[in-house]
């Protein structure tokens, strides 16, 4: 048995096998948006540890761990 196969080569192949340029934007768009939530998520970390330092200094981390009541 056979299978015809289109004509035309890679003019008129299969989208398949090309990559749309919708593609490649939707892809830039991607990446970027993962970025931008990497570089916010490590600004609040890098906002909250000298608070942090600060609190650590008045109460021990044992007790903040394991202490009962809220001042």
């Amino acid at each position: 048995m056979t299978v015809k196969q289109p004509a035309g080569g890679a003019a008129g192949g299969s989208l398949r096998h090309r990559r749309r340029p919708v593609d490649a934007i939707v892809r830039v768009l991607l990446i970027l948006a993962a970025a931008v939530s990497v570089v916010t998520t490590a600004g609040i970390v890098l906002s909250l540890i000298p608070p942090a330092i600060g609190f650590f200094q008045q109460v021990s981390a044992v007790e903040f761990l394991t202490g009962g009541s809220w001042t």
